[in-house]
C-alpha cells in the first residue's frame, strides 16, 4: 500500500509547485528586463557619441588640410571626402550615423548627432583663440544645429565630455 502511494506521488508536480516555479521565474524576469533595457539605451547613446567623436576628429582634420579654416562652399563635400561611412548634413541629424553640422563662421563649427533613443549629442569646436571644444547633450526632439535651437555652451561644458 505505501509503495502504491509513492508511485502515485512520483507521477507528476502538483499545483502548488507549479506556481512557485512560475512566481520564481517572473521575479528574475522582474529583475532583467529593465537592466537589458538600461544597458540597451546606454549602448545607443555610446553609439552616437562615437560617431559623434568621429566626427569631430574628421573635421578637425578638414580644418588643417583647408589650411586652418572650414569654408561653408566645399564643407560638405570635403567632410563626406574624408568618411563616407558618415552621412553629413547640413543644421540637421536624423540619427546616430548621419552627423548635422553648421559653420558659423571659419573658425566655429558645431556638429550634431541624434542617438537611436531620440538623445541629441552636440559639439562645438572653436578654434578661435578664445576657443575650445564644448559638448551638449540634450533629450528634446530636434537635433537642429542651428545656433538658435543649441542648449548654451558654457564652460562648464568645455572638454568635459557629454553629461
Amino acid at each position: 500500500m505505501l509503495t502504491e502511494l509513492k508511485k502515485k506521488r512520483d507521477e507528476g508536480f502538483t499545483l502548488i509547485e507549479l506556481l512557485v516555479v512560475v512566481l520564481i521565474i517572473g521575479i528574475l524576469v522582474a529583475i532583467a528586463v529593465p537592466k537589458f533595457l538600461g544597458a540597451q539605451t546606454g549602448a545607443k547613446q555610446k553609439a552616437a557619441q562615437s560617431n559623434l567623436r568621429a566626427a569631430e576628429s574628421l573635421a578637425s582634420t578638414v580644418y588643417t588640410n583647408s589650411g586652418g579654416q572650414w569654408t561653408s562652399a566645399t564643407l560638405a563635400a570635403d567632410l563626406a571626402a574624408v568618411d563616407k561611412a558618415l552621412t553629413w548634413n547640413a543644421n540637421t541629424s536624423a540619427s546616430a550615423k548621419q552627423i548635422g553640422y553648421s559653420l558659423t563662421n571659419a573658425q566655429v563649427l558645431i556638429l550634431t548627432v541624434r542617438s537611436t533613443n531620440g538623445d541629441c549629442y552636440f559639439t562645438k569646436i572653436d578654434n578661435s583663440s578664445s576657443g575650445g571644444t564644448y559638448y551638449q547633450h540634450t533629450t528634446t526632439a530636434t537635433c537642429d544645429a542651428s545656433l538658435a535651437a543649441l542648449p548654451a555652451f558654457t564652460a562648464t561644458s568645455n572638454d568635459i565630455g557629454w553629461a
